[in-house]
Order: C-alpha cells, then sequence, then structure tokens
C-alpha cells in the first residue's frame, strides 16, 4: 500500500497547480487521483495563501463530468443541477447539502476505499 502524504498544491494567476511534494506543475487529474488514493491535499492561492479547495475540487469535478465516456450514468443529472440553482439561497438548500453530506458519510463506513491502482489490479484479474 503507498504511504499518504500531504500535498499542499499551490494555485498560480494561470490557474496552474503547482505541487511542492513532486517539485513540479500537476494537472487536475493528478489532484483528483491524489484525492482518490486517500491523500491530503489542501489547495491555496500561491502569493496570497486563500483557501481555493472548494473551487479547484468543484472544477475537478465538472471537468471529469464533462470527460466521461458514458453520459448516460453522470454524476450530476441534469435535473440534480437545475434543483441545486432553484434552491440556491434558500433554507432547503442546507437540508438537501446536510442529507448528501450525510449519506456520503455513511456509504464511505460502510464501503473499503476504491483506488485507482485497486481498480487497475481488478482488470488485470479478469484478463
Amino acid at each position: 500500500m503507498l504511504k499518504r502524504v500531504r500535498h499542499d498544491i499551490r494555485v498560480y494567476a494561470n490557474r496552474r497547480l503547482y505541487d511542492p511534494v513532486f517539485t513540479r506543475y500537476v494537472t487536475f487529474d493528478e489532484v483528483g487521483a491524489l484525492l482518490r488514493d486517500g491523500h491530503h491535499v489542501t489547495i491555496a492561492d500561491a502569493y496570497l495563501g486563500t483557501d481555493l479547495a472548494q473551487k479547484i475540487l468543484t472544477d475537478i469535478v465538472v471537468r471529469r463530468e464533462l470527460e466521461q465516456k458514458e453520459p448516460a450514468k453522470p454524476l450530476l443529472t441534469e435535473e440534480f443541477l437545475r434543483e441545486l440553482i432553484r434552491m440556491q439561497g434558500t433554507p432547503g438548500l442546507s437540508l438537501v447539502l446536510a442529507h448528501c453530506s450525510n449519506q456520503l458519510a455513511e456509504l464511505k463506513s460502510q464501503t473499503p476505499p476504491v483506488t485507482d491502482q485497486d481498480a487497475m489490479m481488478a482488470l488485470t484479474e479478469q484478463a
């Protein structure tokens, strides 16, 4: 099993992501892979130190959704997104978000984490 490492990603003005652990710029996909593999990742503006995690993580989710090979199985369905937009600024949104967080926590507690490495091993065993 790989050692989990803390990655303090710095975001530069040109939206390039720099990871001091790798001592190079990384892609959004690589940051997503770090998270899926269980690494602790922080994301901040390189100059101001402002926390940009929510913005960058949202970008990662959206990019992955748009690049999906199976559009029939979207993570964020059109209807779900429409309802989120309709609920913005209303008390109902906090209920929906709390419910989603609780459900994710419950699922996480019942399911062993699957990493990209685990998925590759499963594919190799099938061949």
